[in-house]
């Protein structure tokens, strides 16, 4: 869920090549570390009401001259900080399980197999109390996308695009006449 989350959060990409940026991102998003994923989201997309969104991206972007669409909302502060610490202890557990539950467990006894399961069974269901919270704000965030696209295709926005364009090309130059001397 995060990483559909993350990969429609921005995009940037030169006139007509929108459909080829937005492939790059999604596979860019898709071999993403979780760690990665939980910034974008935490640091990009939602920010704590009061703090000014960075820039930067579309900077980069308009720099290369690339047309760029970022989508980030501000939250509550309470529920960022909330959200942050429940990410953490979501990625701190699944770095356990994949990367170091043969250190952490030696599964050669009973008492530490035990262990171990009560281990799995209690990060399972913090996995899916905190799944059920992503679920809902990505439903949300669903809706707010199928809004946005719609206001995009819309004849307002096209207009608006077209007058963009014209400001953007340059008036032909004049040809200024030669006189012939005689």
């Amino acid at each position: 869920m995060l990483k559909g989350l993350v990969a429609g959060r921005f995009t940037s990409a030169m006139p007509g090549q929108a459909e080829a940026a937005a492939k790059q991102r999604l596979e860019q998003v898709m071999n993403s570390p979780l760690g990665w994923l939980k910034e974008e989201l935490l640091g990009k997309y939602l920010n704590p009401e009061g703090n000014v969104a960075d820039e930067s991206e579309l900077d980069k972007a308009a720099a290369r001259g690339h047309i760029a669409f970022r989508f980030n909302l501000e939250v509550p502060a309470q529920d960022h900080a909330s959200l942050s610490q429940h990410l953490s202890v979501v990625h701190e557990r699944r770095n356990v399980v994949v990367h170091h539950f043969l250190d952490t467990f030696d599964l050669q006894s009973r008492e530490s197999c035990s262990a171990a399961l009560a281990y799995l069974e209690e990060t399972h269901q913090l996995l899916d109390t905190h799944q059920g919270e992503v679920l809902l704000f990505a439903e949300w965030a669903a809706k707010m996308n199928q809004v946005m696209a719609r206001q995009l295709q819309g004849p307002e926005f096209g207009a608006l695009l077209q007058a963009g364009r014209e400001e953007l090309v340059p008036p032909p130059k004049k040809k200024r006449r030669r006189r012939a001397r005689r």
